[in-house]
């Protein structure tokens, strides 16, 4: 007589039920953080419903900083998805995380409301130690810093590239100026 063999059931141990490859999940979790990041950007302009609930906390620890967390957590889930540019390098994600919080650090020196609980924190742990007007500057080189980092660039290639930006924008600004208030040419007749 043939025996049956008692089926058991798989308690935890053994392959999990569905068998996936770790840069798939990377690229699963890195579409999750762009589209929470793309949630968190329409909760901005959004003042009702479950947009909402998700802002709320982060304007709570961010302040006015919150307009930068998509940008950063987009930055952030790059790598994730296996894309390889100037923009998914190390130094890019740490020089804006770190931009990010002195950011907020200095807003939070002048206003505990737009600076966030993560602001406040960090204004009022730097003047324990130094003075407000030494944690000001200190906050300040701290962002400039880490704007250099993430450019990757010395600083006088930086300020070069930030003073050709704005040159950029007031010729634009010239040009339409000149577009909108045309001096009058006078008629001969």
């Amino acid at each position: 007589m043939a025996r049956r063999r008692r089926r058991t059931r798989n308690l935890g141990g053994g392959n999990p039920p569905i068998a996936l490859e770790k840069k798939t999940i990377k690229t699963i979790l890195g579409i999750g953080v762009i589209g929470f990041a793309i949630l968190l950007l329409i909760s901005f302009f959004n003042q009702s419903g479950v947009l909402l609930s998700i802002r709320d906390p982060f304007y709570k620890y961010f302040g006015a900083g919150i307009i930068f967390v998509p940008a950063v957590l987009v930055l952030i889930s790059l790598p994730l998805l296996s894309l390889h540019n100037r923009l998914t390098k190390i130094n890019v994600i740490f020089g804006s995380i770190g931009a990010l919080l002195s950011f907020i650090g200095l807003v939070g020196i002048f206003s505990d409301e737009f600076g966030g609980k993560l602001g406040m924190i960090l204004a009022s742990t730097l003047s324990s130690f130094v003075t407000p007007i030494g944690t000001f500057f200190i906050l300040l080189l701290t962002i400039i810093v880490s704007v250099v980092v993430a450019a990757n660039t010395s600083l006088n290639d930086a300020v070069g590239a930030i003073a050709a930006v704005f040159k950029a924008i007031a010729h634009g600004l010239g040009a339409v100026k000149s577009k909108i208030f045309k001096k009058p040419e006078p008629k001969f007749a």
